[in-house]
């Protein structure tokens, strides 16, 4: 985690560097690098580690990933085993998965994130994905296909993520087709459950997405905006903290 957190800033570091900062030795350095080179964070060259600028998606989540991780954990614990859920394709959402995929059994995952099928594929998780138009940048399906598709389940939990927050406009994002394709899957189920960075709670994004009253729960940190907390409470929200 704290690899990828140095190579979000600096995107090429020497391993012998990395080894240096992080106090280990370089061979534990070239492990922990296979496993992220594996996941598609990072590619290796001539001594190196380079953040992998050829896959957004992964860039996306190692951004801020030691957070988005323990909410991830945090958000699993809902999750019980032969469970069916929906998770959507948003960066800690897709952590999450990762995290279900290696704690929980014979759960079954409907989402519409390429992402998500490919990187937990080979686990015990049943995945169904939804098809639609390809967006490379979130590597997910949007638009109409992917609502009818959507429209066929129904399941009691869905996990999504938002890119901010106002009083005025709730939850919101910054893409219209991935909004309106979130809109429809949020409501084949019967809980909404949210994934965000603390600093998510202070940015509005140019979409509205979703209203306080059609939430569940929210996973967040707990250096959270106060205001945020007390209007989360008078919707009785769930608040989980990491």
């Amino acid at each position: 985690m704290k690899m990828i957190e140095m190579l979000t800033k600096n995107e090429k570091l020497e391993v012998g560097k990395l080894s240096q900062e992080l106090g280990v030795s370089e061979v534990t350095i070239r492990k922990d690098l296979s496993t992220l080179e594996k996941r598609g964070f990072v590619r290796r060259e001539k001594g190196y580690a380079i953040l992998n600028e050829t896959n957004e998606m992964s860039r996306r989540i190692a951004m801020n990933y030691e957070t988005k991780l323990q909410i991830a954990q945090k958000a699993a614990e809902q999750v019980q085993d032969g469970e069916t859920i929906m998770i959507e394709s948003g960066s800690c959402c897709v952590l999450l998965a990762q995290v279900l995929a290696d704690s929980k059994k014979d759960i079954t995952i409907i989402t519409n994130s390429v992402y998500i099928a490919t990187n937990i594929s080979g686990k015990h998780v049943k995945i169904i994905l939804l098809g639609g138009e390809y967006q490379p940048g979130f590597m997910a399906s949007v638009g109409p296909v992917t609502q009818k598709c959507a429209q066929e389940f129904h399941v009691n939990k869905i996990f999504v993520g938002t890119d901010g927050f106002s009083k005025e406009s709730g939850f919101t994002g910054e893409d219209h087709t991935r909004v309106e394709t979130l809109k429809v899957m949020t409501s084949r189920a019967a809980k909404v459950m949210l994934l965000m960075e603390a600093y998510k709670a202070e940015r509005q994004g140019t979409v509205s997405f979703l209203q306080p009253s059609e939430i569940d729960s929210v996973f967040t940190e707990k250096t959270v905006n106060s205001n945020f907390v007390n209007l989360m409470c008078d919707h009785h929200i769930n608040l989980y903290y990491i």
